[in-house]
Order: structure tokens, then sequence, then C-alpha cells
């Protein structure tokens, strides 16, 4: 789906990453490894919708993932707190790369 559509909605990816991160919040390590690489394509590809997220230090809006929508769930008005979080993943590789995803996303 993300590799075939040339240009989506920020809002739709935004929503979609939003999921994958509460994800690997409650996730085996080895699975959240694999949602790293498919996190870090997102990252690198929709770069411009994602600097804004992480820079905000409390998002101005509220994320409702029960939404059937994702249009209207909140995730391009919230901050991605999930990676403050992801920072005390007890997997050192998980911990590393939310620092370089940190700085991809910080670094203009």
């Amino acid at each position: 789906m993300l590799l075939d559509i040339k240009q989506l909605p920020p809002v739709r990816i935004a929503s979609f990453v939003k999921r994958i991160l509460i994800m690997m919040l409650n996730c085996d390590s080895s699975i959240a490894l694999d949602f790293c690489a498919i996190l870090t394509w997102i990252f690198k590809r929709y770069r411009d919708t994602f600097i804004g997220l992480i820079e905000q230090e409390n998002g101005f809006g509220i994320y409702n993932p029960s939404v059937q929508q994702p249009d209207h769930s909140g995730a391009i008005n919230s901050c991605l707190w999930e990676l403050t979080l992801l920072q005390l993943h007890h997997s050192p590789q998980i911990r590393k790369w939310v620092d370089s995803i940190k700085i991809l996303l910080t670094k203009h």
C-alpha cells in the first residue's frame, strides 16, 4: 500500500505511524525491530509530515485510535510521545533506533 501510492494524505500517514508506534510499546522486541525498519522508510519518505510532530513538546491535539476513519483520529495534531517511551525500551537496538529517528526528524 505505502510502496505503490505516490503521495498519501499526511493525516493518514501520521495515523498509521501512531498505530505502529503504539503496537511497538506492547509487542516483543523482535517484532518491534521489524516495525523499526518499516517506520524508518516511512520517516525518510514522508519526513516533512513528521518534523512538526517531533518538535512539539506537547501536542495541541488528542489522538483517538478508536475512530474508524484515520482522517478524524487527530494523529496529525498530536506529538509522537511514543518515541519518548521507546527510548526507555529494554532493547538497546530500539533505543538506538529512536535516537537515530529523532536526529533524522530534527535535522533541517
